[in-house]
């Protein structure tokens, strides 16, 4: 079985266990904007039983062997968020048991662990968040990364776009507005520019962060803490150097 990326391929591992053997293309971490697959993984696309893809990859051959069935996960909620990995994750389980119905209950029970070890992670994030008080906390992301701010409980979102679509008018701009919003934090997606919001994290004096839309080596749960962690260190940050200049 291959995974396109590694959102895909996470879920597809811990799935299968050791009765599926996937193979991930994109490496974790990395872009699939800027992938190009080597002759070896065109081929493991076309030999493969069954190919799981969102629906954006460029590099995927237009047309596949009538053997490889594909699966294009596409769920309601961002997939970096635990809703929108759940989802996915359903969907991988019922094409995995469509294939080998004599392991459905070997998927079910890989999908229910699963499940609740993602509820479990969120459930943590989500305590920690609310008691940080990030619904009132005024934040600038890239556009990619609202979803996951706003499954985070912030509500004073304003997300700036991509660096191909910045022009330096427009990051004025945004460096103006995330000034007057008096944000505490600028979050870039490391996948499309880790320093793309630096400008507006300086002119606004708020601190930035980098997060992964895609997960990395460990796993999608461990990116999925990291990415909170930072995000809630950042706002204790700002918290921190708040109270300093009012106690001044």
């Amino acid at each position: 079985m291959t995974a396109t990326t590694s959102l895909l391929g996470c879920a597809a591992s811990r799935l299968g266990g050791e009765r599926v053997r996937v193979t991930t293309l994109v490496p974790p971490g990395a872009c699939p904007g800027h992938f190009d697959m080597k002759p070896s993984e065109a081929r493991s696309v076309e030999e493969c039983d069954l190919l799981l893809r969102h629906g954006f990859e460029s590099f995927l051959p237009r047309s596949l062997p009538r053997s490889v069935r594909t699966l294009a996960v596409r769920p309601s909620e961002n997939e970096m968020t635990p809703p929108g990995q759940a989802e996915a994750a359903r969907s991988i389980a019922a094409a995995f048991a469509g294939m080998r119905p004599a392991w459905g209950a070997f998927f079910r029970a890989r999908l229910d662990a699963y499940l609740a070890e993602l509820d479990a992670a969120g459930r943590v994030i989500a305590r920690d968040a609310e008691a940080l008080g990030v619904r009132g906390v005024p934040v600038a992301v890239s556009v990619r990364l609202e979803p996951f701010f706003r499954w985070m409980g912030f509500r004073e979102i304003f997300a700036f776009g991509i660096p191909e679509d910045l022009t330096p008018r427009e990051m004025a701009r945004h460096v103006e507005r995330a000034r007057r919003m008096g944000v505490a934090l600028v979050a870039d997606n490391a996948q499309s520019g880790a320093d793309t919001g630096l400008p507006i994290a300086r002119g606004a004096g708020a601190g930035h962060v980098a997060l992964s839309f895609f997960p990395e080596r460990g796993g999608y749960v461990e990116t999925l803490r990291r990415n909170a962690g930072l995000v809630i260190e950042g706002v204790k940050a700002w918290e921190a150097k708040r109270s300093q200049r009012s106690g001044r």
